[in-house]
């Protein structure tokens, strides 16, 4: 700062010095009561409130905007989230959602009679449809037929018995001679059909069978081959209480039945005492005979359920973990798990029941009574009954 600067600053501090000295006597409440009157003040008080006033309500207008955006949102996603899982639902392939519809079904009838009654959808290019959930039929109503096949598994080493099941009049010259339509739907998951161009000839009253082969019929002199079309055979017409099948040529000779040479008439197996485990390959999944001699006991036949022969597709149905004992009651087979088997609420458990069922009809009983479990009900059966055991096995409904 300048000397002429200090100078100046000097000056006037001296000329404040020399003011006469003023004193207001008032209290402070006068005070702020003159203040607080004056109109100038309250009309600046006034328009400072209303020149903020569109301020603040723009800003909680913004603020409520902001708030309320996320609950538009959600509501919105969740209004299209619902709209798509809708569509999912109606885009979801038939046979999905259908089994999945059978099997809450049969769980909220659990502890019913068992009903295996059908009344099957049209299918698009099918004549058939399969039960998704259940491997076996335990009975069907009056107006409906079971009609008995069976087809080679892709190794050719054992049958896959089928029971096919229509409704109105019945017709078994009509259906056995039709059969290759309606196996043909199972061909690229299983064996060869053995009755190409085979026409049958069958006597309703007393089921007798005539079998009529073309003349350049052939088996290509396999024996494995011949024995396959034997147990076929039996798989289709025993259960009508047949006993044996005339054989023809076209023209009315003896058959030339490659390798046992020329035949008339072949005679039917009696149902073996058989296992049963699954048969998975593709989009089949059916119970196949694992037949026995008469010296393997039903005990035995059960253990053997227990293992796999994947590289004929051919799996368990027992968990390697159930323990059980067998007892036999007249025509019940009682079938006791042990104190520390654990037998859940599942898939495996339905078809490991429905294979041991099928697997005492080849036995010769009755009923199965499955004792020591905590389970009530698997699928649609009551444990704490005996069981029936099924009229057939490997069910599908045809279209009428």
């Amino acid at each position: 700062m300048s000397d002429q600067d200090q100078n100046d600053q000097r000056e006037i501090i001296d000329k404040l010095k020399g003011l006469p000295q003023i004193q207001d006597t008032r209290n402070k409440k006068e005070v702020f009561s003159q203040i607080s009157s004056h109109p100038d003040l309250k009309r600046r008080k006034i328009n400072r409130k209303k020149k903020w006033m569109p301020i603040v309500s723009a800003t909680a207008a913004a603020l409520f905007l902001i708030l309320l955006l996320p609950v538009f949102f959600n509501t919105d996603t969740r209004q299209i989230s619902e709209e798509d899982s809708m569509n999912e639902a109606y885009d979801m392939p038939m046979d999905e959602t259908s089994e999945n519809y059978s099997y809450e079904q049969e769980q909220e009838s659990a502890g019913q009679e068992i009903n295996r009654e059908s009344a099957p959808a049209e299918q698009e290019n099918s004549q058939m449809e399969t039960v998704n959930e259940s491997l076996v039929v335990h009975h069907v109503s009056q107006d409906q037929n079971i009609y008995f096949a069976g087809i080679p598994d892709l190794q050719a080493q054992y049958v896959i018995p089928i029971a096919f099941i229509n409704s109105g009049e019945r017709d078994l010259q009509g259906f056995y001679n039709n059969m290759d339509e309606y196996l043909g739907e199972l061909n690229s998951d299983t064996g060869e059909y053995l009755f190409e161009n085979v026409e049958f000839e069958i006597d309703h009253s007393s089921y007798e069978v005539a079998m009529a082969l073309p003349n350049d019929f052939s088996l290509n002199g396999s024996a494995a081959t011949a024995n396959m079309f034997e147990k076929i055979l039996s798989e289709m017409f025993r259960p009508y209480g047949t006993e044996k099948v005339t054989i023809h040529t076209d023209n009315g000779e003896p058959a030339e039945f490659d390798p046992f040479g020329d035949i008339d008439e072949m005679q039917l197996q009696e149902m073996t005492p058989s296992g049963y485990k699954l048969y998975e390959l593709g989009n089949t999944k059916m119970l196949i005979q694992i037949p026995h001699n008469d010296q393997t006991s039903i005990e035995e036949a059960i253990q053997g359920m227990k293992e796999d022969e994947a590289e004929l597709h051919v799996f368990k149905t027992v968990p390697e973990d159930i323990q059980f004992t067998i007892e036999q009651e007249n025509n019940q087979l009682n079938f006791r798990f042990s104190e520390d088997t654990d037998f859940t609420e599942g898939r495996d458990s339905l078809d490991m029941i429905e294979a041991v069922l099928m697997t005492a009809k080849s036995y010769g009983y009755k009923q199965v009574k499955f004792e020591n479990t905590e389970q009530q009900h698997i699928g649609p059966y009551n444990l704490t009954e005996p069981l029936p055991v099924p009229e057939a096995v490997n069910p599908i409904y045809l279209n009428d």
